[in-house]
């Protein structure tokens, strides 16, 4: 929806707010200690949405709150797939994303239902096949290097799609998109590189499962023996 009211620029810059609302959810329903500087960076990225929605203006668009709202969807699937993960393994997190979300999102569609044309459906085919490699791109960047590594490369979307969005659709983006996505990046990245920092700092009190048995390690592996 935020796509279909707000430029490909602004929706997606707005978007980046995942890692802000991640922190502030982590503290609330995770109980995890977040301390001052990652709470100045969450201040610092808000301040950047705040330069590109500006409230109380004229500028302000309700559709704003779109992707602000995708941001914390998303951000809450991350906190629930950090709690599945210590039990469940990739593949069937996969299936039943799949299994659960095509008749959710069928209800709603059936609605408004059209039958898509020939072309429409091969545009459809075509997002689903970048949607697949985008999420194997992921996961095998994410085998190789550090997530505070990944992470800044993913911020290549904005120009990205700013350069498409004015090619194609002709968008120029608003003026005050240059300093609030800076800022909301900015914060970001200090999150991502904060979360890297502590991870690191972290002395295991108990054995080290995995050194010890990878296979154990696993979810897989965990499920099996005696």
């Amino acid at each position: 929806m935020a796509v279909l009211y707000l430029p490909l620029a602004e929706a997606t810059t707005l978007n980046f707010t995942v890692p802000l609302f991640g922190t502030i959810l982590a503290a609330l329903i995770l109980r995890e200690t977040v301390r001052i500087h990652r709470w100045l960076a969450v201040l610092v990225g808000f301040v950047g949405v705040g330069l590109i929605i500006q409230p109380g203006t004229a500028a302000m668009q309700p559709a704003s709150l779109l992707p602000i709202a995708a941001a914390i969807c998303m951000a809450s699937a991350g906190l629930i797939t950090k709690r599945l993960v210590a039990t469940e393994s990739t593949t069937a997190l996969l299936f039943y994303l799949m299994l659960i979300t095509t008749p959710v999102s069928l209800i709603p569609a059936l609605l408004v239902w059209q039958t898509p044309s020939w072309p429409v459906l091969g545009l459809m085919a075509l997002a689903a096949l970048m949607m697949n490699v985008m999420q194997v791109c992921n996961v095998k960047a994410l085998q190789l290097a550090d997530y505070s590594f990944f992470v800044g490369f993913s911020y290549l979307r904005l120009p990205i799609i700013a350069i498409l969005a004015l090619m194609l659709f002709g968008e120029i983006p608003d003026i005050w998109i240059l300093p609030g996505g800076a800022l909301i990046i900015a914060a970001a990245i200090y999150v991502a590189l904060r979360e890297r920092k502590i991870g690191k700092s972290v002395t295991p009190t108990v054995p080290d499962i995995a050194a010890q048995d990878p296979i154990a390690a696993t979810p897989e592996g965990r499920h099996s023996g005696p």
